[in-house]
């Protein structure tokens, strides 16, 4: 049989991915399929180890050499604070009404290699789930994947504000990993072919 590791960064939707999926095993009914999930750093360690043949993945700055990163588009990231948060009734907020709070933070497994925090008082955070469940319980504010923000999981506890400061990285890339030195195959190209398709369509 032929076999696929596809490892993925828990805060990609794949809620769209499912018919991929049912494609790929009708396409290939001989083909043993294992899907992982991890966040950020788990996914480039993982195929630089060989322990996956393609990762899909938000863009980190340091990438294992052995791994190579194709971008494949892009999710745009919000600010946001909790419902109960005082300046919940405000159209919108600026940076400075915002510094004397925590801001969270994502980063990578190992503690490092995430985004720039915007204020003094901050923690780093490997888990975009985890930081929007402490800003929904009113602990601080964040700048998170728009989607992930809007799920049902966090619907009527987090709200997404404007902001009268510009941040330069409102965009997050996304993209595809595999080793520099894997060999092609027809399922790999197939599924990365519809991967593409796939956030193409999202934009």
């Amino acid at each position: 049989p032929i076999t696929l590791k596809l490892t993925v960064d828990e805060a990609i939707p794949l809620d769209t991915a499912h018919s991929i999926f049912t494609n790929l095993g009708e396409r290939f009914p001989n083909l043993r399929l294992t899907i992982t999930n991890g966040s950020r750093d788990d996914i480039s360690v993982a195929i630089a180890e060989k322990k996956a043949d393609i990762g899909l993945m938000f863009r980190q700055s340091d990438l294992p050499t052995e791994v190579d990163f194709q971008s494949i588009g892009y999710f745009e990231k919000v600010l946001i604070i909790g419902e109960d948060h005082p300046l919940a009734g405000e159209q919108e907020v600026s940076l400075s009404d915002l510094y004397g709070d925590r801001q969270f933070v994502i980063c990578d497994r190992s503690g490092e290699g995430g985004d720039k925090a915007l204020t003094p008082n901050h923690w780093h955070i490997d888990s975009y789930y985890l930081i929007c469940d402490l800003v929904a319980r009113n602990q601080g504010w964040a700048i998170v994947p728009q989607h992930i923000a809007d799920s049902d999981w966090f619907l009527g506890q987090v709200k997404t504000m404007a902001c009268k400061d510009s941040f330069a990285d409102m965009m997050v890339e996304v993209g595809l990993v595999k080793r520099i030195d894997s060999q092609t195959s027809e399922v790999k190209s197939w599924l990365i072919k519809e991967l593409k398709e796939m956030m193409a369509n999202r934009a």
